[in-house]
């Protein structure tokens, strides 16, 4: 699953030992919005929330494609079954909604350095393969991240930049 670069919030806690509901509960009035992020060996479970509701609730097992809630039933009984290692990331409340509305990809390669590959050469071959997707560019000297949004078919390519955060 893509998560969030900022820094966790809170790290090695096990769902065995939360009730997660008043968890939950708990994060919305301390931190107001965020992600919980829950890892086992073949399945990874998320939870978007702001600090009134849920946004989306994610489960993905190995080697499927994800589901999708606005609830937290089907994560709950996810964590009825087995343990997960637990990791809270604090989210602004003006991200929340961009986070909880992207889809369960994974980060095709981490990290590629500008001198191998320029941005507008990068660019144009994407758009040339019609790929679906975004690349994510951060400059090392300074706290700032770019996007960029590519839509297959449409050749659309949007630009979103932003402050890093942690």
């Amino acid at each position: 699953m893509l998560l969030p670069r900022e820094k966790p919030f809170l790290t090695g806690l096990n769902s065995y030992y939360l009730d997660i509901e008043k968890f939950i509960q708990h994060l919305q009035g301390e931190i107001g919005s965020g992600c919980l992020y829950c890892n086992s060996a073949d399945q990874e479970l998320l939870v978007y929330f702001d600090e009134y509701d849920i946004v989306r609730g994610v489960i993905q097992n190995n080697g499927e494609h994800a589901r999708v809630s606005e609830s937290l039933d089907h994560v709950l009984v996810s964590l009825q079954k087995k343990s997960f290692q637990v990791i809270i990331y604090y989210l602004d409340p003006d991200s929340i909604f961009f986070w909880g509305q992207m889809p369960a990809f994974r980060r095709a390669q981490n990290t590629l350095i500008s001198a191998k590959v320029r941005l507008p050469d990068l660019i144009f071959r994407l758009s040339q393969k019609e790929f679906s997707g975004f690349i994510e560019i951060t400059v090392d000297e300074k706290k700032i991240a770019q996007c960029f949004f590519f839509m297959k078919d449409s050749g659309a390519v949007a630009l979103i930049t932003g402050e890093l955060g942690g």
